[in-house]
């Protein structure tokens, strides 16, 4: 029986369910976070995507579900043990939605194209900023500029999931376009991981041996921005570029506009090198969070107001790792996940080398942030896994990837992301 099977009756459905979710989800981040119909509308979309896949699920596919048992298990644990109740209903919500939403990707035809109608209004929501000259701490008024590059990675990781099932040419403008984003939203964060997102993909074309020079050049530009953010680790004494702009001197308009174009981005630049040179304080939060963990904690959570930290108060008692996050509320089962998640990592390493980058990009950009687990994105992690499951054990001898191959024509070689 084939998983990915839905290419006529329920494409579109299926599609238009993926990308209103993505939007409405997006929307709520950037402009509605408090908004409780814009909520309401995000859970029924989820919502709506499982009810969709569990009429068209294989029996043998039900094996799945012992993940979100499983992390529902966890928060349930883990506010009876530490008083959180407040935890629950949120969370098993967003642990139904987000699997609804990765089911519904692996199980039925997404349009890549949709999707790329989103990562493109998104990008070009930000070009405005850029080419008005804007700094990226005054894009959005409620939320900091670590906020762009999520955005821009979310709607980045999901447009090449999209084309994978879909079994297009994977590209490198996708990554290209969130490096040059997620450079002008400042966050260092951001930066790293959507550096690591045009490498890996340069690097899983190059294979293809495809524009040997074009890639090379595209890897040197995040290589260099990442010695530039590094230097001052590495105790190098590195000019000020925001400084080097502004000196130089410009003789008519259009040289003026070019300058002020690079005024931006290399204020943003200069702000994250800036940054490198003082203490991290995620690092404290990280460090504080595993010294103070004894058997009680590791298994059953934490509760984060009994349990804070100088200065928590003051960033709303945020972990700013969601990965810390996701173990506070759910204890050891967090553990379990982790293991999932490298497991993942070890099956893409050898069968599906795209998602293997596109999942470490998104590891790194939520090891320094939060706003996942358990959130409107949750998604790309439970997809990550699920179809890794699915890889090594295929239901009914069939993958997901075998599905798609089989409808589109394309070789295994590109759908995999150039494996031989």
């Amino acid at each position: 029986m084939q998983l990915h099977k839905s290419r006529n009756g329920t494409e579109g459905l299926a599609t238009f369910v993926f990308t209103a979710y993505l939007g409405v989800c997006l929307a709520r981040f950037a402009f509605f976070p408090a908004n409780m119909a814009v909520s309401l509308a995000m859970v029924f979309i989820g919502a709506s995507a499982l009810v969709l896949c569990w009429k068209n699920f294989p029996e043998s596919f039900a094996r799945l579900f012992i993940l979100p048992v499983l992390l529902i298990f966890g928060i349930i644990l883990s506010a009876e043990m530490t008083g959180r109740w407040e935890r629950i209903v949120h969370g098993i919500v967003f642990v139904m939605v987000g699997y609804g939403i990765s089911f519904l990707v692996i199980h039925e035809r997404i349009n890549s194209k949709a999707v790329g109608v989103v990562f493109g209004c998104c990008a070009l929501y930000f070009a405005r900023y850029i080419l008005e000259g804007e700094l990226a701490k005054n894009v959005f008024s409620h939320m900091s500029y670590n906020s762009i590059s999520i955005i821009m990675l979310v709607c980045c990781i999901s447009l090449y999931i999209a084309r994978s099932m879909d079994s297009k040419k994977i590209t490198i403008f996708p990554a290209f376009v969130t490096y040059i984003v997620c450079s002008y939203g400042v966050g260092r964060g951001g930066i790293v991981s959507s550096a690591f997102l045009l490498i890996g993909v340069s690097v899983i074309l190059l294979s293809e041996d495809r524009a040997f020079l074009k890639f090379i050049a595209l890897i040197t530009i995040p290589v260099m921005h990442l010695c530039y953010l590094a230097a001052p680790f590495l105790h190098f004494d590195i000019p000020n570029l925001f400084d080097l702009i502004g000196a130089i001197p410009v003789g008519n308009e259009k040289a003026a506009k070019v300058v002020a174009y690079a005024t931006v981005f290399s204020e943003s630049i200069s702000t994250a090198h800036l940054r490198s040179l003082t203490p991290e304080p995620r690092l404290f939060i990280m460090s504080n969070y595993l010294s103070s963990l004894d058997l009680f904690r590791l298994l059953f959570g934490v509760d984060i107001n009994a349990d804070a930290w100088l200065g928590s108060a003051a960033i709303g008692y945020s972990y700013h790792n969601a990965f810390i996050t996701l173990h506070s509320k759910t204890g050891f089962v967090a553990l379990v996940f982790y293991g999932l998640i490298f497991f993942a990592l070890l099956v893409f390493l050898r069968h599906h080398r795209l998602y293997f980058v596109l999942l470490i990009t998104a590891m790194l950009r939520w090891f320094f942030d939060d706003g996942i687990f358990f959130e409107s994105f949750d998604y790309l992690f439970y997809f990550f896994v699920l179809y890794a499951i699915s890889l090594v054990h295929p239901v009914n001898g069939r993958s997901p990837s075998d599905g798609m191959a089989s409808v589109t024509g394309v070789s295994r070689k590109i759908m995999m992301g150039g494996e031989r």
